[in-house]
């Protein structure tokens, strides 16, 4: 058992810092609070790969809201404010996380004082193994090592010491405080003078000593007892007045000061001008240039290492709870405290011109949207006009006249944009514009159904990332929980007798050796199977998404059509529409978590197999089923066919259910990876809306009806037209 002490001889406890005027000494507590000011200004992100900026996971992960959100009634920044003070002042900094059951994930971080660390016991290799802290009650309380995040400055290591606690850096300055106090007392001596007469009064000739006592005694009287010292005094017959003691001008105690203060600020790496401290030489302050110069040199050689330290706790401790995940300071963030806009636009501008960022990372790098609405408009010299951004940053320039075979608007004229429905189609906008020559011909005219098309497409492009999310958070929840009932039937847990099995339907699993493991299996596909918590959990996370989508969906059906038709006016809340979102969520929670299912079990098949005891079949699941380059393409798929089928299920539902539509059209603006069913269908043209598409026997995109790899990752859509087949459609379908 330790005693929460950090070592030295200058301080022992924390306590005993702010009994020697640590913390309320004015240079120490400026230099902590200039560093933290800083330090709690930079966010904290979070990213799937180390180092890479286009790895930053979504603002709703569950890691990246616990960082922003780490308790109630505590900010990010408060958090890391505490952080920064505790680390600098004691060189210890401690966060309980707290959560909701023993192995869930944790879902608040709260700093606990240094101070308040009572008893710490550690194991035989001298690491903490069990904290022990009083609240702000004064109550005590005990949590294990992983429920404390424990970040320490450096300290000297001791022989046959555990390496528990650091030192802090602010102990150094310590003993300039002591020098600084001893300063102030030598001056107060000095002033004093040691007993040594302030004044020599010389009297003129024919004065004795009796004279001399009466003046001595009426200047006390009128100087000394009446509080009137330093009030210049006069008698008459004063011949002379000698000045033996020193006086304050004659004294170097300011400058001395200084010294003392500066030593100070040198603990802690500052510059004594940036808190208002002159140096001890005649330069008295900083101008715009150099108070620029020492903030760098404070961030380069103070913050950004507290960041790392900071970071690396975290990623050692907390991150490995949620996957392979790596947070990191916000870089841009960091790089706009030492910079001014212009510096900051100049940079990035060089940046993308260079090639080290895109476009849309230098937009973001700058704080503006990744890619302006397509309803603005940008001053374009032709003729000094304005172009509305979905032209003007359109990727097909307008000086090229499309030949006479892929007329302008036509299919095959924008298919050579890269737009495209397969998994990883570009959908991003071109780093340099078009090329607008005052010369040029003007842009030919966008096909209608390609803007249509493209507006779709931007609409599920936005919902796609919060289907992604939605995903991960459900892989996460499932890894931790089917983990966990392998985990326990290794330790001989078994929650329910044999006698209870059920050895019939889906829950039937025959064959297995281990009769620990076999339960163990079949309470992994109870939680699986339709009913059960994973697969209600699936439900209750897209219900939302999925509503919110296909009413998005029907509405776009609907676009351009005059009100008088009937089942124009579409209710959420209708039976038939909730029906309808309740057939696709039970739809996808079922295909979803029987293909896990099968997963498992083709798992813990192959460890049985290769001879693996229950605890290794485990992490055979955690790594082969949950691991994340596969779940993160299972969100992906998840997320693009989900959101496109719930839109397209919401268009087909409303459209039927209007009643004013007679004819169909398949859109799919093709690339490389568009299927060749789906180009073959768009050139059906009009068709029936009754009728199915005869290049693939579905009735509109992502059909559940179709087999998989007809609507897995599908981007296509439909228009629907009010007018029977022969009959030109009318501008307002």
């Amino acid at each position: 058992m330790v005693r929460a002490a950090t070592p030295g001889e200058v301080k022992t406890y924390g306590s005993e810092v702010r009994r020697r005027g640590f913390q309320r000494h004015p240079v120490v507590h400026s230099c902590i609070r200039v560093i933290t000011d800083i330090v709690s200004s930079v966010p904290l992100v979070v990213h799937r790969e180390r180092g890479n900026a286009d790895s930053r996971v979504p603002e709703d992960h569950p890691l990246q809201k616990l960082l922003d959100y780490p308790a109630p009634r505590i900010t990010a920044r408060q958090l890391r404010a505490r952080f920064c003070v505790d680390f600098l002042g004691y060189g210890n900094s401690l966060w309980h996380s707290l959560r909701l059951s023993k192995f869930g994930l944790p879902v608040n971080l709260r700093p606990i004082n240094a101070e308040a660390i009572q008893n710490v016991w550690v194991d035989n290799e001298g690491d903490a193994a069990r904290y022990q802290f009083s609240d702000w009650n004064g109550v005590v309380q005990t949590a294990e090592a992983k429920d404390v995040i424990h970040f320490r400055d450096l300290e000297m290591p001791r022989p046959y010491y555990p390496d528990v606690f650091g030192y802090p850096r602010g102990a150094a300055a310590l003993e300039s405080i002591v020098t600084d106090m001893e300063a102030s007392s030598y001056t107060r001596q000095v002033v004093k003078n040691d007993g040594t007469p302030t004044l020599a009064v010389m009297l003129e000739d024919g004065r004795d000593q009796e004279d001399a006592d009466v003046m001595k005694a009426r200047y006390r009287e009128r100087v000394v007892k009446r509080g009137m010292r330093g009030d210049p005094a006069f008698w008459a017959g004063v011949k002379d007045v000698k000045s033996l003691g020193f006086n304050l001008t004659d004294l170097e105690f300011p400058d001395l000061r200084r010294v003392n203060r500066e030593d100070i600020c040198s603990a802690f790496g500052v510059d004594p001008r940036i808190i208002g401290i002159g140096t001890a030489s005649s330069d008295g302050g900083l101008s715009g240039v150099q108070y620029q110069e020492a903030r760098r040199r404070l961030v380069q050689m103070q913050v950004e290492p507290i960041l790392v330290v900071l970071c690396d706790d975290l990623n050692a401790w907390l991150a490995p709870e949620f996957g392979d995940l790596w947070i990191e300071p916000d870089h841009d963030i960091l790089r706009d405290l030492i910079e001014d806009d212009e510096e900051t636009s100049v940079r990035v501008d060089r940046e993308v011109k260079g090639g080290l960022r895109t476009w849309e990372e230098g937009r973001r790098a700058l704080k503006l949207p990744e890619r302006p609405a397509p309803k603005e408009t940008l001053v374009v010299s032709i003729g000094t006009s304005l172009v509305p951004v979905a032209t003007a940053l359109s990727p097909e320039p307008p000086a090229v006249t499309p030949t006479p075979a892929t007329p302008p608007g036509s299919p095959a004229a924008q298919a050579a944009e890269g737009e495209g429905e397969g998994e990883g189609a570009s959908r991003s906008m071109p780093s340099e514009g078009v090329s607008l020559d005052k010369t040029a011909s003007p842009a030919p005219p966008l096909d209608p159904r390609y803007v249509r098309w493209r507006a779709q497409n931007d609409t599920l492009d936005a919902d796609e990332k919060e289907y992604v999310v939605a995903a991960r958070v459900r892989f996460l929840e499932e890894r931790r929980r089917i983990v966990r009932i392998f985990e326990l039937a290794a330790e001989g847990q078994v929650t329910e007798p044999a006698k209870k099995r059920v050895a019939k339907g889906a829950d039937k699993v025959p064959g297995w050796a281990d009769p620990i493991l076999e339960e163990a299996v079949r309470r992994a596909l109870r939680e699986y199977a339709k009913g059960g918590d994973l697969w209600l959990g699936w439900v209750e996370t897209f219900r939302a998404l999925v509503t919110r989508t296909y009413g998005a969906g029907a509405l776009d059906a609907m676009s351009g059509v005059k009100a008088g038709g009937t089942g124009l006016n579409f209710q959420l809340s209708s039976p038939d529409v909730q029906k309808a979102i309740e057939d696709r969520l039970e739809t996808l929670a079922t295909l979803i978590t029987k293909d896990t299912a099968r997963q498992v079990t083709a798992a813990v098949r192959a460890g049985e197999v290769a001879g693996l005891n229950i605890a290794e079949i485990a992490s055979l699941i955690r790594t082969s089923v949950y691991g994340d380059p596969m779940t993160e393409n299972r969100a992906k798929t998840i997320a693009r066919t989900e959101s496109a089928g719930a839109f397209s299920r919401g268009a087909w539902d409303q459209a039927k259910r209007a009643g004013i539509f007679q004819s169909k059209e398949w859109l799919a603006f093709e690339n490389s990876k568009t299927r060749t069913t789906h180009s073959a269908c768009m050139a059906e043209g009009r068709i029936p809306i009754d009728q199915p598409f005869a290049a693939n026997g579905l009735l509109y995109p992502l059909d559940p009806a179709g087999p998989a790899d007809e609507v897995i990752n599908c981007r296509c859509t439909l228009v629907y037209y009010d007018e029977p087949i022969g009959e030109p459609p009318n501008a307002d379908a």
